[in-house]
């Protein structure tokens, strides 16, 4: 996060710059250009390796340096931010012999970093591991590195074959940026080497698609394809000054979440110290969207799938969203729910098919409005393990996915919306038992109850102030997540341009008041019985 720390004067800026330019090796007289040098500090603490890219502007050149500080490239890989079940998932396919291993992500968001501990975790002295890089950015003990220099044509490709040449077990490309370096990198992840590899991509289904727009057939990428990682980073909570958080209510809804969906978290945020220099952060962890290819995700792959039929194939084999892996890392307390909302996208539901009934939903989707599936991520209430949409059950320990097992043991919950509290102590009571009565005295908190309390049944008064039970029911039936759920509506008259009003604003029924017991219950069951159909 940009922080300003001082203004340099006017006066300084012109010698700073020349001399900055200097000290990385660039041209001192050439303001035209953009130029990139390279450059080493050392301090009393540590050696500092210096990035430094000069770009003119209108006001004079902008400087910006990078530090990158000597000795982190000896990050572990448990340092990155797997889970235990990722690491598992992960690492038997990094220790194969062969196979195309892609990390996908922005730049900044800790690819490279991902990528040398991976080989660091490789490296051996029966293992040859050669990298192409532009340029080397830490040096790592054992490992062959190369740099690619195009002022001498010296490119990726030409590296890359130049580099197979070397009899090597593991190649790390630094990035792919044309069509002859994928193909390069594919064949050789056929023949016998382990290849490694970036592309600048949203998130883990679309580096395929990436691929494919590169020119690389498909039966190629289905056969060479092992792993691809999607990667962002996110802030993590100042152990120092960590404290219990409750997430908001507007955080909550901006990240899809109910209020059942928080209640078993340790949220934590930091409350500032000098240690995170009252930032309440300190650090950053990898979140992380896993990607193996194998089983029907490769036959999607081979068949040249679209991204939104791979991605949900991805779902239903294990893959976990960027977006998911951000929110349990947040329900543990590593980092914050504002951290997941800057760093992740929505994926409540990603764009394309429902994983229960196969029709069409959009990326925006908490609940499918065609069989109410819901589509947000749900993990094991026993072990923790992230379950898939669709999945019943957890297929580590065959505990029954809760809200399977709310829809066997919970009674139905029943919103009643009236601005009379009498009248709704009146409901509550006669419905004890056969209902959970949920309340509201208006409309505008009958929609806040509706999005957080996700209720089976709605009982509203049609003569409400302010919004009034029709424009309720209509705004419930513009909403997609609300589109199917049933709506009864309360009147003191029997006029019937009273019960046609209320069926075009999208009422499944209506009952009379003062409301008699049983054909409440009836008409409340009958409403209920026709949605479930």
């Amino acid at each position: 996060m940009l922080k300003q720390v001082m203004a340099v004067p006017r006066s300084a800026t012109g010698p700073l710059i020349s001399r900055l330019k200097l000290m990385s090796g660039m041209d001192i007289a050439e303001r035209r250009r953009p130029q990139d040098g390279r450059a080493r500090y050392t301090g009393k603490s540590a050696e500092v390796d210096l990035r430094v890219s000069s770009l003119p502007s209108m006001n004079g050149e902008t400087i910006v340096i990078r530090l990158l500080r000597k000795g982190s490239e000896r990050l572990d890989v448990g340092d990155i931010g797997f889970s235990a079940e990722q690491l598992a998932q992960v690492m038997p396919i990094v220790e194969r012999p062969q196979g195309l291993v892609l990390i996908t992500g922005p730049t900044g968001s800790g690819k490279t970093s991902t990528l040398y501990a991976l080989l660091a975790h490789l490296v051996g002295e029966h293992t040859n591991i050669i990298t192409v890089e532009d340029p080397v950015e830490y040096e790592l003990p054992g490992v062959n590195q190369t740099q690619v220099n195009e002022r001498i044509g010296f490119t990726f490709s030409k590296a890359l074959r130049t580099v197979l040449r070397q009899d090597p077990d593991v190649v790390m490309v630094g990035e792919i940026r044309d069509p002859e370096t994928a193909e390069l990198a594919l064949q050789a992840s056929l023949t016998g080497h382990l290849v490694f590899s970036t592309l600048h991509t949203n998130d883990a289904p679309s580096a395929v698609v990436r691929l494919r727009d590169l020119g690389i057939p498909p039966y190629l990428i289905a056969s060479s394809l092992s792993l691809v990682m999607g990667q962002r980073l996110a802030r993590s909570v100042c152990p120092h000054c960590a404290v219990s958080s409750v997430p908001g209510e507007r955080l909550m809804a901006q990240l899809h979440l109910a209020p059942r969906d928080v209640a078993s978290g340790a949220y934590r945020s930091g409350a500032g110290c000098p240690t995170c220099n009252h930032t309440g952060y300190k650090g950053r962890t990898g979140v992380l969207e896993i990607l193996t290819v194998d089983g029907q995700v490769r036959e999607h792959v081979a068949n040249q799938s679209t991204e939104a039929a791979l991605r949900t194939a991805a779902r239903l084999s294990g893959m976990r969203s960027l977006r998911e892996d951000a929110l349990a890392k947040a329900a543990l307390g590593t980092t914050t729910l504002d951290e997941v909302l800057r760093v992740t996208t929505t994926d409540v539901a990603e764009a394309g098919t429902c994983p229960v009934c196969a029709q069409n939903i959009e990326d925006d989707y908490a609940v499918c409005p065609w069989c109410s599936a819901d589509l947000r991520p749900d993990a094991c209430a026993s072990c923790g393990r992230h379950l898939d949409l669709g999945w019943r059950s957890c297929p580590s320990c065959g505990t029954p996915r809760a809200s399977e097992q709310k829809a066997v043991e919970a009674v139905p919950r029943l919103l009643v919306v009236d601005d009379d509290a009498s009248v709704r102590a009146t409901i509550a009571a006669m419905l004890t038992g056969d209902y959970e009565v949920i309340e509201a005295p208006d409309g505008q908190t009958a929609l806040d109850i509706v999005h957080q309390e996700r209720p089976d049944i709605v009982l509203i008064d049609v003569g409400m102030p302010d919004l009034d039970g029709y424009e309720v029911t209509r705004n419930l039936r513009a909403r997609p997540v609300t589109v199917n759920l049933p709506i009864v509506l309360m009147t003191g008259s029997d006029d019937v341009d009273t019960e046609i009003q209320g069926l075009r604003a999208g009422a499944d029924d209506h009952v009379l008041k003062p409301l008699d017991y049983h054909l409440l219950m009836a008409r409340l069951a009958a409403v209920r019985r026709r949605m479930a159909v």
